[in-house]
């Protein structure tokens, strides 16, 4: 975090663009290689071009939600190929993933960035994730997940 925070990503008018940005990425659908070229000759000769939505919010929530879905289930699918210590450094960067996520709650912009919803869908599935991770780390024999987890912070 003290990287971010030097790299001047921790401010909240950065917070905020960041938010602004992602909504952004989830909201607007990618463009085609034939709808990039047809916005740029459009642009070049004034004409104005809508950006392609991609759905309205309760089916983008719902396709997010799916995917992170997915993608924490591809990541415990594989905890039995890692070790103690890189189920660990997953907690770590989960909890660094819920402090981010608080943070964009907090100071991200309540507009035009990413709506409470998502931030509140990905807030509980990365909680759930982050149990699992812990109970794979106890499961293992680690008997306290507190010295492992936080030793990073110090």
């Amino acid at each position: 975090m003290k990287d971010m925070d030097d790299l001047g990503l921790m401010t909240d008018v950065a917070l905020k663009q960041q938010s602004i940005e992602a909504w952004k990425n989830i909201q607007f659908a990618p463009m085609t290689n034939q709808e990039i070229n047809d916005k740029i000759y459009k642009e070049s000769v004034g004409v104005a071009v809508e950006t392609k939505v991609a759905g309205n919010i309760e089916d983008l929530l719902a396709k997010e939600s799916l995917q992170a879905e997915e993608f924490f289930h591809k990541v415990e699918t594989d905890f039995p190929k890692l070790s103690i210590e890189d189920l660990i450094t997953k907690r770590k960067k989960l909890i660094l993933s819920l402090i981010m996520i608080r943070l964009k709650m907090d100071f991200g912009d309540k507009t035009k960035g990413i709506p409470w919803e998502f931030l509140k869908m990905i807030q509980t599935k990365t909680v759930s994730h982050r149990k699992k991770v812990a109970e794979e780390i106890i499961n293992r024999g680690i008997k306290s997940l507190l010295k492992s987890t936080f030793c990073f912070l110090s």
